[in-house]
């Protein structure tokens, strides 16, 4: 991915400066190890194009060297003094996304250039192969502080219409969603699916995937390929789906595919925020250069902190309850009981959560409240705070 000049990501309270280019999102799935081989495909040495990408000298190419290569590029984009040598392959003096992009031409030509998900013939889940879009709809100049939804005024929801998924087609080519789309989507439009909340089942909570629509005939939307990943209550399971709470909540989201974006300095790009059906995803796709001179900023717009009155906030599994336990990954907590009416603390923090191969993506889970005391005279009750989104760009 391009991106110029400088401006800021954030992502909950954490903002990233973006002075050099900055991989926003790259997918990995799993961690095969796949058999020695040259780029002439016979074993033995690693032939002389593909020896710098085998970082740890295993004379493999593996995703073990990603890690070796991802750990030298953030430390380079903290401090350009943290400079690991074997992480810049072009021999420029920097570590960029141009060195990835070589690491990553060699990691799929030692696969056998392939380039597909499954690494062709060795049966094993490498790196997922997305593309960075087609450009139909055009260059986005961010000028005024805006939402993707809030763009073009003659479609609801804008580039990105998000419906919540009622029901999946047990082939998977097709679901039915919350309501009739209308022509905000269409045949040839891509959609991310993804399960946002889980209920008291997690197990498929941040699944996600990239589909292209075939066809649609009011609420049902076909796909061009079947889904590959279940998105219900349990292990290869779409059951469950529903708007709800305690529901698998299921989003599919309009993925546009714009040329060029430019962000004007001062101005932010953001989020819909999460509203407990939809929400908190700002996904695009970028064939030319994404441009931020302002800010690209999800703050508060993930789950829903707790309501005044020692709420807990939501969190992967739950919508906000009553003086309750965390909500599972949620920044909510406990209380102690009383016997009088008093104020009453919240007293942790929720649970850590995700993955570190960022196959599955999660909001950041809200904030719970404190409740008043039970006192006409006093109210210490404040509502909790909102977490952060999902930003999910994919470019070149």
């Amino acid at each position: 991915m391009r991106i110029n000049n400088k401006g800021k990501l954030v992502i909950g309270v954490v903002s990233f400066l973006l002075l050099t280019p900055l991989i926003v999102f790259y997918v990995l799935e799993g961690t095969g190890v796949f058999d020695t081989r040259s780029s002439a495909g016979s074993t033995g040495e690693l032939s002389d194009d593909l020896k710098k990408a085998d970082l740890n000298g295993d004379n493999k190419i593996t995703i073990a060297d990603f890690g070796i290569w991802l750990t030298g590029y953030r430390a380079y984009k903290v401090n350009t003094q943290s400079f690991t040598e074997k992480a810049d392959l072009n021999d420029d003096g920097a570590i960029t996304v141009m060195d990835f992009s070589l690491w990553l031409n060699a990691y799929r030509k030692y696969k056998g250039g392939t380039g597909d998900g499954d690494g062709g013939d060795d049966g094993l889940i490498g790196l997922v192969n997305y593309n960075w879009g087609n450009g139909s709809d055009g260059a986005l100049s961010v000028t005024t502080n805006m939402t993707l939804e809030d763009a073009i005024p003659d479609c609801a929801g804008g580039y990105a219409p998000s419906y919540n998924v009622t029901s999946l087609a047990a082939d998977g080519k097709s679901a039915v969603i919350s309501a009739s789309p209308g022509t905000c989507l269409k045949k040839g439009d891509e959609v991310l699916l993804i399960n946002i909340q889980g209920g008291s089942s997690t197990i498929n909570t941040g699944n996600h995937e990239i589909l292209k629509v075939d066809s649609v005939d009011g609420a049902t939307i076909k796909f061009a390929t079947a889904k590959t990943k279940y998105y219900g209550s349990a292990d290869k399971s779409d059951a469950g789906l529903g708007v709800d709470c305690g529901s698998q909540i299921v989003v599919m989201q309009r993925i546009p595919q714009f040329t060029d974006v430019t962000v004007a300095s001062g101005k932010t790009l953001s989020a819909k925020s999460w509203n407990g059906k939809t929400g908190g995803i700002l996904a695009f796709k970028a064939s030319g250069a994404v441009n931020i001179n302002g800010s690209i900023d999800v703050t508060g717009d993930g789950f829903r902190g707790g309501v005044a009155g020692n709420y807990s906030g939501e969190g992967m599994s739950a919508c906000s309850t009553s003086v309750g336990k965390a909500s599972f990954g949620g920044a909510a907590a406990g209380a102690y009981g009383g016997a009088y009416a008093t104020r009453v603390e919240v007293t942790g923090s929720g649970l850590v959560y995700g993955v570190s191969d960022l196959s599955k993506m999660y909001l950041g889970s809200g904030g719970s409240s404190n409740s008043g005391a039970g006192d006409c005279r006093y109210n210490y009750s404040s509502n909790g705070a909102y977490g952060g989104g999902i930003v999910f760009i994919l470019g070149k």
